[in-house]
């Protein structure tokens, strides 16, 4: 898989984010209220843990990805209910071509409160790659719940549905 695939997947998914509305038109203000209640929020991340975390990117964008790897994992350590760490770091396990760990990662993100579409788009693609079809479908189904307006969830839910198909001929 190129990166040029996940860069196209990220910048599709963040343009969805932001010609989204928040909330939809026949939602009633009770329900966004809930909706507001339901996220945790996250712990404020510590400068130690924001160094390492800025450390972390610019490893991963030069290339030394197991080095960033580790300085997540320490950045983790020091703000472990942080949902963005784990959020990168799945990112760049995704990369890396490490699925099993990437969809592990993507999901401590979203048990740490992420309300990101995409981090249960990119877990969707975490399971695609990995081979684990029916449960890429369902990642894609919550992050198209999540976010509708998202071409490229539905595009990760397509293939990971074709897939499936054809495994099973």
């Amino acid at each position: 898989m190129s990166r040029y695939i996940l860069k196209l997947c990220a910048c599709l998914v963040c343009l969805a984010l932001l010609s989204s509305p928040k909330i939809s038109a026949a939602q009633s203000a009770s329900d966004a209220s809930a909706a507001k209640t339901e996220r945790k929020r996250p712990e404020p991340m510590s400068t130690e843990a924001r160094k390492l975390y800025y450390k972390a990117m610019s490893l991963a964008n030069s290339g030394e990805t197991e080095q960033a790897l580790a300085t997540y994992d320490k950045a983790i350590k020091l703000a472990p209910g942080d949902h963005m760490l784990s959020f990168k770091k799945g990112h760049l396990l995704l990369r890396m071509e490490k699925y099993a760990e990437a969809a592990q990662a993507f999901d401590e993100a979203i048990e740490k409160g992420s309300h990101m579409a995409s981090a249960w788009h990119f877990k969707g693609y975490a399971l695609l790659y990995n081979g684990q079809y029916e449960e890429a479908i369902k990642a894609f189904d919550v992050a198209i719940e999540k976010l509708p307006n998202s071409p490229a969830a539905r595009q990760g839910r397509a293939e990971a549905k074709k897939k499936l198909e054809d495994s099973k001929s």
